[in-house]
């Protein structure tokens, strides 16, 4: 992780993901993503939604930037229910 941090995530530019979402547009995804997590804003999940036609943004109103937090695991543990069931 340090790694990442200290070389700018090895991207370009900070938009650099925003600007190429045409890459990854035709294909499926989910972001889940905490209201309150000071980590990775919202605001990011929420650029990146609008920007990705395939995406399905979860905004988990209770909870912050960890994946073991109550509220996120069980949405995570849904999705993937309804991934097996499709």
């Amino acid at each position: 992780e340090n790694h990442y941090f200290l070389n700018d995530g090895f991207l370009k530019s900070m938009n650099e993901i925003l600007e190429n979402m045409e890459t990854i547009d035709c294909i499926p995804g989910y972001i889940v993503q905490g209201r309150f997590d000071m980590i990775c804003p919202p605001k990011s999940a929420w650029d990146i939604s609008k920007a990705w036609p395939q995406c399905d943004l979860r905004l988990i109103r209770n909870a912050g930037h960890a994946m073991s937090e109550p509220s996120i695991t069980s949405e995570l543990v849904k999705i993937m229910d309804q991934i097996c069931e499709d």
